[in-house]
């Protein structure tokens, strides 16, 4: 290879080239690191990419417009590039990357790239990319990533499938009793996740109680979780319902028209000119209309239509923001049928790259938002304030969550007990324990580690590895005193269980994803990427704590201003 060619490495093992440009890893010349040391302007320009995609113009009319129904509501905000989840849309970091590559190509001035990866779509958008700068490109022999046979089904027969599952599984729920609705004037409606036993303290903590003691009735609609929602709920006071209870053969035919429609749009728009990042996104818009996502929010539209016309005038609503489809279907619903105020509540934290809070009031086109946006703490704030975002709406409340979460003394153990905090991501917890391996034989014998997994993490990996780990499935907020450092993974909330109880916290990072940590700006929290970087820093760990994140008063003076409860007697 020249020294005027620059290696794209794509690939799992290491590079045999040392110059190469490792698009996955951390280490030597690393478009990861490169990413974490610019977050801030590849983030903007990443959100401005999506803004203009919206704008774009096919035949005269903008995406935006081509996927208005007629009603003044665009279909857009429900895709999965409006929604900008990096959990459901990998192709997001793969846009940052590239827009990394396109800084540092035009920085050396790179007259040629090379690119080894197994990744067609990759291959596909860098050759774009490398053509829109006038640099030659070539792609070097080697094996394709596997691709499931899934993907080669067409997106509406997809679509079809998933409309017809959800009505299979989800039609007995419409044969129950409707709940009878509170209609006082004072009445506050919450639309939330119904998740384990105990889903409303979950999520609002000592709010219901609060209200209710302040004579404030609650209406509950609640989204169903499949294989995460107990038989033995404890819905606690109101009334409650599952939104799919709303399903009816006229919702279905709505539905179903909508979609149908949607298939015609999708294929105007099946090629947006929207330049080199398109093959990344290609897949997330193609499903997002005529496929499974796209059925699926047309669902979302009528039940919450039906939802929300039953129930009497609510003067407050509640509902956990995180900027997923089927928000802007409720705030839609609720607006049509003459509602109250509207609160958006971000109930966790709000990460740097959490992209989905970072628009809910941008664009041409009127995003259906909240007519307030409850952020839990500064830090929340700050990221907000940081990324640009209009801050009029935005208001500041306790942090429900985690009210009940005393910083308790870590108890005088022998050795060094380390509590790993598992995450939703499978690859993220794989890098994470693979690291731990490899760090552990540079680590004294006394160290001992204890898995808590995340529910939805297959917790078999770790008996493959060469390193002993217990498990435990016991409350978070009861076994962190019994621990002297946290170990989490990259996303996972539970890490700021472990930050404001007092434990020093180390976050695995693995260069295939972005830095999803809550605690990613936390002064004392530190980040490792490698083996020996995570053993200095479980050598280093030192007592660090803080509750500067959040608002942690009990007697929630801001909520009770926010929802006119009062003084507590």
């Amino acid at each position: 290879m020249s020294a005027e060619t620059l290696l794209v490495w794509d690939r799992e093992a290491e590079p045999a080239d040392a110059a190469a440009l490792r698009w996955r890893h951390f280490g030597g010349d690393s478009i990861p690191a490169y990413v974490e040391a610019n977050a801030e302007r590849l983030r903007d320009e990443y959100l401005k990419f999506i803004h203009a995609f919206s704008l774009t113009e096919v035949a005269g009319k903008s995406i935006a417009d081509h996927l208005d129904a007629g009603d003044g509501f665009s279909m857009w905000w429900m895709t999965r590039l409006a929604e900008k989840s990096p959990f459901k849309s990998p192709g997001i970091y793969s846009a940052i990357r590239l827009l990394a590559l396109a800084d540092i190509v035009r920085a050396r001035k790179t007259a040629r790239v090379a690119i080894d990866t197994g990744d067609d779509d990759l291959a596909e958008a860098i050759f774009a990319l490398c053509e829109s700068m006038g640099v030659a490109c070539e792609r070097r022999p080697g094996p394709e990533n596997a691709r499931s046979w899934r993907r080669w089904v067409p997106p509406p027969l997809k679509g079809a499938f998933a409309f017809a599952r959800h009505l299979v599984t989800r039609w007995p729920m419409s044969r129950g009793p409707r709940p009878h609705w509170s209609s006082d004037g004072k009445a506050v409606f919450f639309c939330s996740f119904a998740l384990g036993n105990n889903p409303v303290s979950r999520y609002w903590g000592v709010l219901p109680e609060r209200l209710l003691a302040a004579g404030r009735p609650m209406n509950w609609i609640h989204h169903f979780l499949p294989e995460q929602t107990s038989a033995t709920t404890n819905w606690g006071p109101g009334a409650h319902a599952f939104l799919d209870a709303y399903l009816s053969v006229r919702v279905v035919i709505r539905a179903f028209r909508r979609w149908l429609w949607l298939n015609v749009v999708s294929w105007r728009l099946r090629t947006p000119p929207v330049g080199w990042l398109w093959p990344v996104h290609r897949e997330d818009w193609r499903m997002s209309l005529a496929g499974p996502v796209g059925a699926l929010n047309c669902l979302w539209l009528e039940l919450f239509d039906a939802g929300l016309s039953d129930m009497p005038r609510q003067g407050t609503g509640l509902y956990l923001c995180e900027n997923q489809a089927w928000e802007p279907a409720l705030i839609r619903a609720w607006r049509k049928h003459g509602h109250g105020e509207i609160i958006g509540v971000a109930h966790a934290t709000v990460p740097f790259w959490h992209l989905y809070y970072l628009d809910y009031l941008l664009a041409a086109h009127a995003r259906p938002s909240p007519d307030r946006f409850a952020v839990n703490g500064s830090a929340a704030t700050r990221i907000l304030s940081e990324a640009k975002m209009p801050m009029d709406r935005v208001v500041e409340v306790e942090a429900l969550r985690y009210l009940g979460l005393p910083a308790s003394p870590r108890s005088a153990t022998a050795g060094y007990r380390v509590l790993i905090l598992g995450d939703v991501l499978p690859e993220s917890m794989r890098a994470l324990l693979t690291n731990l391996e490899r760090a552990a034989k540079l680590l004294p014998p006394e160290y001992r580690f204890t898995l808590k997994p995340h529910p939805l993490f297959a917790a078999e990996f770790v008996d493959r590895l060469d390193l002993r780990i217990e498990r435990t499935n016991e409350e978070l907020g009861k076994i962190l005193g019994e621990y002297d450092v946290a170990l989490a993974a990259n996303s996972t909330s539970a890490a700021v269980d472990a930050h404001l109880a007092g434990l020093p916290v180390i976050v695995g990072l693995d260069g295939a994803d972005l830095n999803l940590s809550p605690l990613r700006a936390e002064p004392g929290v530190r980040f490792v990427a490698t083996p020996a970087d995570l053993a200095r820093a479980l050598r280093a760990a030192v007592s660090a704590g803080g509750d500067r994140m959040f608002h942690l008063e009990k007697d929630l003076p801001r909520w009770r201003r926010l929802l006119k409860l009062g003084a507590i007697e």
